[in-house]
């Protein structure tokens, strides 16, 4: 790196699988910079910058990282796929019970902490046309977490699950779906691009972290922003309040469209 002359160096990886900071560490660059693939600083000496927004980073995080923060407008997450044509299939396809009210929650499966799943389980139950359409992970996973569902008086067999299909295919189905559901303590990244995409509106409730932003600044990026909510009280209302009036929920998806 150092003998290409390069003049800036972006670290996409931070803390993950197969990352190496040790090569930062170095300071190949005399400009380094974390952004996108890791939504949290690193807290070296190594990153001069880390690139967010002004939503995923209000100014108070500006003490709590060891990079200065550069803001891009609208948001520092993009969709390269989002004027792709998306081609719906239909629910019989896909394999959802015509007449049901879906709501999809493709996260990974460790995103689902108990206190969300609480939440959606009583949605669940305060509407009895609902289903919750999940993403499958291994089998201890469905397991546990139909487990979960009886314990809090949901009848299993209402969250079904989605098994990983090539990616256009899953934009098709995902388009079935009336609203997806977002994770608050780790909000859904290509999730939310995939729903926004299909044209499936998005719920989220923001945290402090940016991690736990990315979700509103995508949302508000394209102008979905009543969706973004204060609480997890008032999320559970306005996912009542959508369940109980599809021509909101449809008025949504045209805007979503538009």
């Amino acid at each position: 790196i150092t003998a290409d002359g390069v003049d800036l160096l972006i670290d996409l990886s931070g803390y993950t699988d197969h990352t190496r900071p040790g090569i930062l560490a170095h300071r190949p660059a005399p400009v380094q910079l974390g952004w996108l693939g890791y939504l949290a600083t690193s807290g070296s000496d190594w990153l001069d910058y880390f690139v967010l927004d002004s939503i995923c980073a209000p100014p108070e995080l500006d003490d709590a990282c060891s990079e200065a923060i550069v803001r891009l407008p609208p948001s520092c997450g993009f969709c390269s796929y989002a004027l792709e044509t998306v081609s719906p299939c239909s629910r019989i396809e896909a394999g959802l019970p015509e007449g049901s009210i879906v709501l999809a929650a493709f996260h990974n499966g460790f995103k689902i902490d108990p206190q969300i799943f609480s939440l959606w389980m009583r949605l669940l139950a305060a509407q009895p046309k609902a289903l919750l359409w999940l993403l499958a992970g291994s089998a201890q996973t469905k397991q546990n977490l139909r487990r979960e569902a009886a314990q809090r008086g949901v009848d299993p067999d209402r969250l079904l699950f989605a098994e990983r299909i090539e990616h256009a295919r899953h934009l098709g189905r995902l388009a079935c779906a009336d609203l997806l559901l977002d994770t608050p303590v780790c909000n859904g990244g290509s999730t939310v691009c995939d729903a926004l995409t299909a044209g499936v509106p998005v719920l989220t409730c923001p945290g402090t972290t940016p991690i736990q932003r990315i979700a509103a600044s995508l949302m508000t990026a394209v102008g979905t922003e009543e969706l973004v909510v204060d609480d997890l009280s008032t999320y559970e209302a306005l996912a009542l309040e959508l369940l109980r009036d599809r021509m909101r929920l449809t008025r949504l998806r045209q805007k979503l469209a538009e």
